[in-house]
């Protein structure tokens, strides 16, 4: 979600495409992450240029840090499940 509004806050043109590969990234934990960043900095770089590419480089992996030690922890506090 985060990565998403980042993408539309630079007005990056191929947002959905990179919205399937983040789907992908969820898909499979182990690579998956990997190689939707991968994407997403090359698109950002085809599409923004630079430093664009370079706030990519930084906001995947902040968000994946977000998610992954903030935000389901939270969740499977109140849903009362483990996240894994």
């Amino acid at each position: 979600m985060g990565v998403s509004i980042f993408a539309q806050a630079v007005g990056m043109a191929v947002l959905a495409l990179l919205l399937v590969f983040f789907f992908l990234r969820d898909s499979d934990r182990a690579a998956g992450s990997f190689v939707s960043g991968v994407v997403a900095v090359l698109v950002a770089l085809a599409d923004g240029g630079p430093v664009i590419a370079l706030w990519a480089l930084g906001v995947g992996p902040a968000v994946q840090v977000l998610e992954g030690n903030v935000f389901q922890p939270m969740a499977s506090r109140t849903v009362r499940i483990h996240p894994g």
